[in-house]
């Protein structure tokens, strides 16, 4: 089976302001040996992976649920609603140096890949289309908002966005429950909360529930979150 995360030509985010309501528009463009394919967007739609269907019209609640399966992995498993259909899966290493996690579709496809830059004073992460690491596949750029905190605040930077001080996105949180909301300036398009329970803690397990606002891109909302979690856990 065709991966359909592949792509044969450039890849890249852009981002537009639309006229009207003065909102950011940011899509992914594709340039494919076939010709070209522009996913053309409507305002107020907030879509970073590309058209793989990860918007949809209507609010999401999403069930993340994380399993710690050795000393060396973790998994979060993406359910919809009812927490029984998966939606996505994400793997990858724990308490090592580099981290590096893989976000697979319904079908075991790779979506992206999120690894972090060692010795950065932020805490920077990286995140690329499929399972690249060539910076024409790069999708956006995560850090700490300072180097130390008392809040949880996060700067994500798209890969068109080459300035170092104005984010398009921010994600706002706290370190004691793990739970946050990602913003556009003032606009709030997803909250995460953290259902904590200490037994579900100790067997190495945790649930979030996760809500996402109409036309916003749930699956670059959850790889906010792993990234969160992982910050959390240095």
């Amino acid at each position: 089976m065709e991966n359909p995360w592949a792509t044969d030509g450039d890849l890249s985010v852009l981002e537009s302001m639309d006229p009207v309501t003065n909102s950011i528009i940011a899509t992914n463009t594709t340039n494919t040996t076939n010709g070209n394919v522009n996913a053309s967007r409507e305002p107020n739609i907030v879509n970073v992976i590309g058209d793989r269907g990860f918007c949809v019209p209507y609010a999401m609640e999403l069930t993340v649920k994380k399993k710690i399966q050795s000393f060396s992995k973790a998994q979060f498993e993406i359910f919809d609603e009812s927490g029984n259909n998966p939606l996505l899966r994400v793997d990858g290493n724990v308490w090592k140096l580099k981290s590096k996690r893989v976000m697979f579709d319904q079908a075991g496809f790779p979506v992206l890949t999120l690894r972090e830059k060692v010795l950065t004073k932020r805490h920077q992460w990286t995140c690329h289309l499929g399972e690249s690491s060539d910076d024409e596949r790069l999708l956006f750029k995560v850090q700490r908002s300072s180097a130390i905190q008392f809040k949880s605040r996060l700067d994500v930077f798209l890969a068109g966005n080459n300035s170092k001080s104005q984010s398009d996105f921010h994600v706002i949180g706290c370190y004691t429950n793990l739970s946050f909301k990602v913003c556009k300036g003032k606009t709030i398009l997803a909250e995460v909360n953290h259902m904590f329970k200490w037994g579900n803690v100790c067997r190495g397990k945790e649930c979030f529930k996760v809500k996402v606002q109409p036309d916003v891109d749930y699956a670059f909302i959850v790889a906010l979150l792993v990234i969160l979690e992982e910050l959390d856990n240095m």
